[in-house]
């Protein structure tokens, strides 16, 4: 088992347990784990059932049961990247203000990502407006995983990755067109710049039998 899978699983993040995205990680970002960075993760993991992007849900339950986590709380995967990242950085968004998590190198703040309202007066008041490496785990349909994206690219600095968590594609393909489509349109447009195409990837983190739908990420290097 990895350093970033015993971390993550101690902190309960199901970037672990369910997903298997830990092993991804690893590969992403084993050469940058020491450096002095800005990481920014849009959704901290709410438990508020009200909330559209809430963890408590039947099927998390019935997960939750199965790998003992019934103890989870908000920002489990804040506080493993605090321990994975040594000299980072790391700053957590959330549309639930219940999820906001207060620990030494953790920043926290109430903001919907698809907002780009909110979005510009949360980089126009934050201490930090650019990021090295920015994670997606907020609402995951695809109109919010574009509309974060287009909101949060321009703050992320020359070299950095941008990562989209939890593609699903309704049609049970794994590749998830309606992104990706919007992706090249972007790029297309000269929105987003890359260096080569092999600077986007599309990862499964799930190798067994049975794969959840939305168990993909997706990885951009800017230019």
């Amino acid at each position: 088992m990895s350093e970033l899978c015993k971390i993550m699983n101690k902190y309960k993040s199901d970037k672990a347990w369910h997903h298997n995205y830990t092993k991804i990680y690893d590969l992403v970002f084993n050469d940058l784990k020491n450096d002095c960075m800005n990481v920014l993760e849009i959704g901290i993991g709410s438990i508020d059932e009200n909330v559209s992007s809430s963890m408590n849900s039947k099927q998390m339950n019935m997960l939750y049961n199965k790998y003992d986590i019934q103890n989870y709380k908000p920002g489990a995967s804040l506080r493993g990247w605090k321990e994975y990242f040594k000299n980072s950085n790391i700053y957590g968004l959330d549309i639930d203000k219940k999820a906001m998590v207060k620990s030494e190198r953790i920043k926290t703040n109430v903001v919907d990502s698809t907002d780009s309202n909110q979005v510009n007066n949360y980089l126009k008041n934050n201490s930090c407006n650019s990021f090295d490496i920015i994670i997606d785990d907020g609402l995951h349909t695809s109109d919010a995983q574009i509309a974060t994206l287009i909101n949060f690219f321009p703050c992320l600095k020359s070299g950095g990755l941008y990562i989209i968590e939890d593609l699903y594609n309704s049609r049970g393909k794994w590749i998830p067109e309606k992104v990706v489509d919007s992706i090249f349109r972007l790029i297309d447009d000269g929105f987003i710049e890359m260096e080569n195409p092999g600077d986007i990837e599309i990862y499964t983190g799930y190798d067994g039998i049975i794969k959840p739908r939305n168990s993909n990420i997706l990885v951009i290097k800017k230019k």
